[in-house]
């Protein structure tokens, strides 16, 4: 099994797509997080500025969900003052948003 972590995918610039089609089924599960593209920031998916768009999460997330969809998904997300409940919460809506 295989366990794929969104967020070192964007820093390092891989092609998440082309990898979730080579693995398939064989990804266990994802640590999600976004960041600015040259930093490791562990931030919630849909931060406004980041490397990954609203619009591009919410592909990748539907995308993950139809090739993976018995993977476990863990948002991985760095703490401080950025991170509190409401924030989770509301990005955890947007997933859910996305995926109906």
């Amino acid at each position: 099994g295989a366990l794929i972590d969104i967020g070192h995918a964007i820093v390092n610039q891989w092609d998440i797509f082309s990898i979730i089609e080579a693995l398939g089924t064989r990804i266990r599960g994802y640590h999600i997080h976004n960041n600015d593209g040259t930093r490791d920031q562990h931030l919630p998916l849909f931060t406004p500025n980041l490397k990954y768009s609203r619009k591009e999460m919410e592909k990748l997330l539907r995308y993950m969900e139809e090739k993976t969809p018995k993977s476990e998904w863990i948002l991985e997300y760095a703490p401080g003052e950025h991170i509190t409940p409401q924030a989770v919460k509301a990005d955890m809506g947007q997933i859910i948003k996305c995926l109906n």
